[in-house]
C-alpha cells in the first residue's frame, strides 16, 4: 500500500473528510493542535501531533539552548500534552534553522532530551522537521546523535514534483551520511510534502503552480510515492494540507481528495507494514546511540527498560535495566552520571 497519508491543519475533521480517510485505509494521520480535540478523531490510527504555541513560534528559539531548552519546551508543552495523551507521536519545533556546528550540537542535545522526557510519559517523538534544503549536509554527523523515535523532514518539489535530491529526495543523501557516520538507519516521516515555490500561501502550492490540474497533481504524487515505497526507511509522507487555514494554493478539497483516495484504496494492503506500525506502539523506547545501551549490547545483554533518571546526592544519574539471555534470574542495572557517558557502572539484583 502507498505510504501517503493526510496532514490536517484546522482542528476538527469534517464529516466528508472522515469518510475519505476511512475509505483510504491509512493507519497514520498528522494533525495540528491535537490538544484542541476531545479525543482521537478516528479509531485505529497512529497520530502525529504538532503543538502550536502561538504567533512567532516561541518554541523555535529554545533549540539553541540544548538541555535547558528541552526543559523549557516541556514546561510549555505539558499543559497541552495533558489534553492529548492519546496522540502517540509529538513533533518538535517546526522547521528549525541552524547554520553552525555549535547550533547543530545544541539542537541535537535539545532533541535528545525532549525525546527522553516525552518517552517517560508515553509519547514518541518526530525529530527536527527541517524545511526543504535544510540544514547543510555537513551538519548531519552531529545531528544524528539527536534523532528520536522518528526523523521528520519536509520535502517539496520546486514548482513540480521533480526528484532532484535537493528539494525532493534529499533524505537519501541524509541517509548516506548518517550511515557513513555510524548511525543506525532512522525511520523517516516526510511530514510535509507536495509542490512549493517559496512558501507563499497564495501562489506557491500545487493549485497555482499546476493551474488547478488535479489529475496532473495526483499523477505526480503517485510517481513520487513509488520512490518512497522502495525505501524501508520511509514510514509515511503527508501532503500539505487538508482544512488549510489560509494556505489556499496548497489546499486539498473534496474533489482532489476523492482522486487521491481512489488511488490509495486501490493499492494492495501491506499487512506486514500495518502490523509493524501497530506493534511499534508497544515497543520499549530505546536510544541505540546512547552509552548505556551500547554498553549492554557489548556485554550481550538485552534491555528490559527504557532509560530513566534519578537525582541522588545532588547528582543526576541515568540508568537502564538489562537481562543476560540464559540467566534471567538476575537483572543488571547500568548507570552513570548524566554527561559522564564513558563511566558506566553495573549493579546486579535478583529478578
Amino acid at each position: 500500500m502507498a505510504k501517503l497519508t493526510f496532514h490536517i491543519q484546522k482542528p476538527g475533521i469534517e464529516p466528508w473528510l472522515k469518510t475519505e480517510i476511512v475509505r483510504s485505509r491509512v493507519n497514520l494521520l498528522k494533525i495540528m493542535h491535537p490538544d484542541l480535540y476531545d479525543g482521537p478523531p478516528l479509531g485505529g490510527m497512529t497520530y502525529i501531533g504538532r503543538l502550536w504555541f502561538g504567533q512567532g513560534e516561541p518554541d523555535k528559539q529554545l533549540i539553541y539552548k540544548g538541555k535547558q531548552g528541552a526543559d523549557e519546551w516541556m514546561a510549555m508543552a505539558e499543559p497541552k500534552l495533558a489534553k492529548c495523551r492519546w496522540c502517540q507521536i509529538i513533533e518538535g519545533p517546526n522547521e528549525p534553522y541552524i547554520v553552525t556546528e555549535e547550533e547543530a550540537n545544541a539542537l541535537a542535545q535539545f532533541e535528545r532530551w525532549r525525546t527522553y522526557y516525552l518517552n517517560q510519559i508515553g509519547h514518541q517523538t518526530l525529530s527536527y522537521c527541517f524545511s526543504v534544503g535544510n540544514p547543510e549536509l555537513n551538519l548531519w554527523p552531529i545531528l544524528g546523535q539527536g534523532i528520536g523515535d522518528y526523523l521528520g523532514l519536509h520535502e517539496y518539489g520546486y514548482k513540480t514534483m521533480n526528484w532532484d535530491t535537493y528539494w525532493l529526495g534529499r533524505y537519501r543523501r541524509v541517509l548516506e551520511i548518517l550511515a557513513q557516520s555510524g548511525y543506525a538507519e532512522p525511520r523517516i516521516i516526510i511530514s510535509e510534502t507536495g509542490i512549493d515555490e517559496n512558501g507563499n500561501p497564495e501562489t506557491s502550492g500545487w493549485r497555482y503552480q499546476l493551474k488547478g490540474d488535479e489529475a496532473e497533481y495526483v499523477r505526480q504524487l503517485q510517481e513520487t510515492s513509488e520512490k518512497w515505497d522502495k525505501d524501508e526507511a520511509i514510514i509515511a509522507a503527508t501532503p500539505f494540507t487538508w482544512q488549510d487555514e489560509t494556505w489556499p494554493s496548497f489546499a486539498h478539497n473534496e474533489s482532489v481528495t476523492k482522486r487521491i483516495v481512489d488511488w490509495l484504496a486501490s493499492s494492495p494492503a501491506d499487512i506486514g507494514k500495518v502490523m509493524a506500525e501497530i506493534g511499534q506502539q508497544h515497543i520499549i523506547p530505546l536510544n541505540y546511540n546512547a552509552a548505556l545501551l551500547k554498553a549492554g549490547t557489548a556485554r550481550g545483554y538485552s534491555p528490559v527498560s527504557p532509560e530513566y533518571q534519578q537525582e541522588i546526592g545532588g547528582i543526576q544519574y541515568v540508568g537502564q535495566m538489562f537481562i543476560e539471555p540464559g540467566n534471567e534470574e538476575i537483572q543488571w542495572c547500568a548507570y552513570c552520571a548524566c554527561g559522564d557517558w564513558g563511566n558506566v557502572i553495573w549493579t546486579a539484583r535478583a529478578n
